[in-house]
C-alpha cells in the first residue's frame, strides 16, 4: 500500500452514536479490534495478532495476519500485513473504550486460576471478536489469541474461559438474527467438545468443591472470646497457624470449654457496659425471633421506611420482575442485557452507569451494574425472588411483602437477609472478615450506644468490632483495611437503610473519601436491645 492509514481514536468516539454507512462502520469495527488486540498483548516490540488483514487483492481478501506494535510517546499503534503491505497507525489510543492495558483493575490472564489453551478456528475466533465482553479479563484473552497452523490458540485461565462460555450463550440466546445465532451455536458447541477445556473445568470444580468443604470445617468464632487472657489467645493463635494434631474439632471443643468459663463471668467489659454473658446473649440472638436478644420492629409507618434508598430501589425492581411474569436468565444464571438495560434507565441508584451508559457501552451484561447484581443477590437471599425455569420470579412471599402496607415488614426482612445472609465482603474488593461478620450485633449495639451527633467513620470504627475482629489498626492516618471494612460492610449499607445520615469531612487529615455519620431518628426506633430478657 503506497499510503499508511491514520487514525485518530477521538474521530471514532464523537462520531460513535451518528450514522455512517455499513462500510464505514466495518472499517471502524476493524480498526477498534486492533487496538484491543495491541494493548491486549502489551506488544511494545511487534508481535502478531490473530486479526486477518482487511486488503483485497484483485477482489479477493489478503489471507495475512496483521502484525502490531504499541508506542507510549507519542501514543500510536503501528499495525501492517507481511503479504499485501498494508499498514496503518492508530493515535491517541490510551484511556479509550477500547483500551485494553493492565490498569490494576483487574487480575491480568492467567493470575486467577490453572490456565489452559483452546484452540478454535479462525471463523469461530472471527465470530468471537464481534461480541461484546464487558468483563476486560474476557476481552485480553480473546484479543491475545495467537494464530497457529491454520487455527487459532485461546489461552487463559478456566475461571475466564467459564465467563467467555457464559457471555457466548448469552449472545447466543438473545440473537435475533438466525444465521448468526446458529454460527453462535456452532462456536458454543465446538468449544464445550474441546477435551482440554472440559477436563480443566472438572478440576477446577472439584478444587472449588473441596475449597467450600475445608471452609466448612473452620473454627467457630462466637466460641473465642477476645476478652481472653494473653496466653491463652497466644495458645489459641498458634494452634489456627500451625494447625495442631488435634485438629479442628478438637480445637473447637478446647474453645467451648475455654468460652464456658468466661462466659459466666459478670463482671463489666471496658466503656461499653456490657458483660460476657450478656455479649454472649447478643452474639448468638435470633434475629427473627420476637423474643430475642435483637429485635426489629415491624410495623413502622409506610412512609418513614419509603424514603430509604434500599426500599426505593428494591421496589422498581421487584415490580419490574413482577409485570415481565417472570426475567428470562442468562446461561451463568444472571439477569439478562435486556432486562438489566431497563434497570439502568429506572433504578434511583443507576445514574452513575446510565451516564456511561449514554457515552460508552452499547451492551450491558449484571455483573457491569454491581449494584442491581447486589440487589439480586439480597432479594434472593431474603426469599423474595427465586430461579425457575430459567426465569427469576418472584416467590409468593415476594409478592405478599411488595404490597404497600407491608413495606415496614419488607424492610425488616431485607435488613435481615443483608446482615446475616449476605457475605459482606461482595460489598468491597478487601479479604473475608468472618469474625467481622459473626459479631455485626455487636457493631450494631456499639452503635446504638451512640448519641445523635456526627462522628467520623475513623473515630468510630476501632468503637464497633470486638478485638477478634480488629484484622487491621487503626492507630494511623492512613487508610487502613480495617477501616474500610468498617466503612463499606457496617456504615454504609447503614447509611442505604436509612438508619445512618453520611456526609463528606471537608479538609480531612485521615483519608482521602472519609466521611461522618449520625444515628438516625429511625435506627433506635427500628432496632432494640433486651440483654437481659432473652
Amino acid at each position: 500500500m503506497a499510503n499508511p492509514w491514520i487514525t485518530d481514536l477521538n474521530h471514532l468516539l464523537k462520531a460513535e452514536h451518528e450514522a455512517a454507512p455499513p462500510k464505514a462502520m466495518r472499517l471502524r469495527g476493524h480498526l477498534t479490534t486492533i487496538v484491543k488486540a495491541a494493548t491486549a498483548l502489551a506488544a511494545r516490540s511487534e508481535q502478531q495478532t490473530a486479526l486477518r488483514c482487511q486488503a483485497k487483492n484483485e477482489r479477493s481478501p489478503c489471507p495475512g495476519y496483521l502484525r502490531v506494535r504499541l508506542q507510549d510517546i507519542p501514543s500510536e499503534i503501528h499495525w501492517r500485513c507481511r503479504r499485501c503491505a498494508a499498514e496503518g497507525v492508530i493515535l491517541n489510543w490510551p484511556n479509550s473504550p477500547w483500551d485494553l492495558s493492565f490498569n490494576g483493575e483487574a487480575y491480568p490472564k492467567g493470575e486467577n486460576g490453572p490456565e489452559c489453551t483452546v484452540l478454535v478456528d479462525a471463523a469461530h475466533f472471527q465470530e468471537l471478536c464481534k461480541i461484546d465482553f464487558m468483563d476486560p479479563q474476557s476481552e485480553r484473552a480473546v484479543f491475545s489469541a495467537r494464530p497457529v497452523k491454520g487455527k487459532v490458540a485461546l489461552s487463559g485461565s478456566v475461571e475466564i474461559f467459564e465467563d467467555i462460555l457464559g457471555e457466548l450463550a448469552a449472545e447466543a440466546n438473545f440473537e435475533c438474527q438466525r444465521a448468526r445465532q446458529k454460527r453462535l451455536d456452532r462456536l458454543l458447541q465446538s468449544l464445550n467438545a474441546n477435551p482440554d477445556l472440559n477436563s480443566a473445568l472438572t478440576d477446577n470444580e472439584r478444587a472449588g468443591a473441596s475449597a467450600d468443604t475445608a471452609r466448612s470445617k473452620s473454627v467457630n468464632l462466637l466460641a473465642f472470646p477476645d476478652f481472653l487472657p494473653d496466653d491463652v489467645l497466644s495458645y489459641l493463635g498458634s494452634s489456627l497457624q500451625n494447625g495442631d494434631a488435634e485438629g479442628v474439632e478438637g480445637l473447637n471443643q478446647r474453645l467451648a470449654e475455654i468460652a464456658d468459663d468466661y462466659w459466666d463471668d459478670e463482671s463489666i467489659l471496658g466503656s461499653d457496659g456490657i458483660s460476657a454473658r450478656q455479649l454472649q446473649t447478643l452474639l448468638r440472638a435470633n434475629w427473627e425471633s420476637p423474643r430475642g436478644a435483637v429485635r426489629f420492629c415491624g410495623t413502622l409507618p409506610a412512609q418513614e421506611v419509603e424514603r430509604c434508598a434500599i426500599l426505593q430501589n428494591v421496589r422498581p425492581f421487584l415490580m419490574a420482575c413482577q409485570q415481565a411474569d417472570g426475567v428470562a436468565t442468562t446461561a451463568a444464571g444472571n439477569l439478562n442485557r435486556n432486562f438489566v438495560e431497563q434497570m439502568i434507565l429506572t433504578l434511583p441508584a443507576s445514574r452513575q452507569w446510565r451516564r456511561e451508559h449514554r457515552q460508552y457501552r452499547k451492551v450491558w451484561n449484571e455483573s457491569d451494574f454491581l449494584y442491581l447484581h447486589l440487589l439480586r443477590l439480597l432479594c434472593g437471599l431474603a426469599g423474595l425472588l427465586q430461579p425457575v425455569k430459567k426465569c427469576f420470579r418472584l416467590t409468593q412471599k415476594g409478592r405478599r411483602l411488595l404490597q404497600p402496607e407491608q413495606s415496614s415488614a419488607l424492610y425488616a426482612t431485607l435488613f435481615i437477609a443483608h446482615f446475616q445472609k449476605l457475605n459482606l465482603a461482595c460489598l468491597d474488593r478487601l479479604p473475608e472478615n468472618d469474625a467481622l461478620q459473626a459479631t455485626i450485633a455487636y457493631s450494631l449495639y456499639a452503635l446504638s450506644r451512640q448519641d445523635g451527633k456526627w462522628h467520623s467513620s475513623q473515630q468510630l470504627a476501632p468503637r464497633l468490632l470486638l478485638p477478634v475482629a480488629r484484622s487491621h489498626s487503626f492507630d494511623d492516618s492512613e487508610v487502613k483495611s480495617g477501616l474500610r471494612e468498617v466503612e463499606s460492610r457496617i456504615l454504609g449499607p447503614l447509611v442505604q437503610f436509612g438508619l445512618l445520615d453520611s456526609r463528606p469531612v471537608e479538609y480531612s487529615q485521615c483519608s482521602c473519601g472519609a466521611f461522618e455519620v449520625r444515628k438516625t431518628p429511625l435506627f433506635d426506633r427500628f432496632i432494640r436491645f433486651h440483654l437481659d430478657e432473652a
